[in-house]
Order: C-alpha cells, then structure tokens, then sequence
C-alpha cells in the first residue's frame, strides 16, 4: 500500500495525543482534553477528517486508519473491535491525566 504524506503526518499526531499523558502538569491542564475534543470531530464528522487527506482514492471503501494500524498487529481484528479500542484509548488518556492531577504524579 502506498502512503502519502499525510498518512505519516497521521501516524506523528496520534502518538502525540497519546504521549500528551507525559507532559508536565502546567501542560497537561489544557492537554487533557484533547481526546475529548477529537472524539468530538469524529462523531461531528463521521470520521476522522485527517483520513480524507490519505485515503485511496481507488478505493471506494472508506478508510478507518487506526484499523490499518491495528492489523499489523493482529490480521483477525474485526473493524468493531478497532473502535472498541480506539474509545478505551481514549478514554485512558483522560483517565491517567485525571489521576496525575489528583495525585500531582
């Protein structure tokens, strides 16, 4: 499969989001949100609008890109399952910067 730019620009911005439970606590307070904020534009969009920068145009199927990333790692994985686990990693990153917060870790 040939990836253009903004396949890898997708694949940088997704392990920063998931990187953003590291920062500093002076930045996590306005980082924290951030899985929030882009579960919103999924749902307002239908899908993630940094997808349409790299999907196939041959291909008429739409392209979820953390389902092509997931398979790497498991060929079975059911395309429900990859959202399943895509809600539990965000859901994680909040819940990890909350404890951080509340433990001043």
């Amino acid at each position: 499969m040939e990836h253009n730019l903004f396949y890898y620009l997708h694949i940088f911005l997704v392990i920063c989001v998931m990187l953003t439970v590291f920062t500093p606590l002076y930045m996590l307070k306005y980082l924290f949100v951030l899985p929030f904020i882009i579960y919103c534009i999924w749902m307002i969009f239908d899908d993630c609008p940094m997808n349409r920068l790299h999907r196939n145009t041959n291909n008429k199927k739409d392209n979820f890109f953390i389902y092509d990333v997931l398979k790497i790692f498991n060929k079975d994985l059911k395309e429900q399952r990859a959202h399943i686990i895509t809600g539990f990693a965000a859901v994680a990153l909040v819940t990890i910067s909350a404890f951080r917060f509340l433990y001043r870790i």
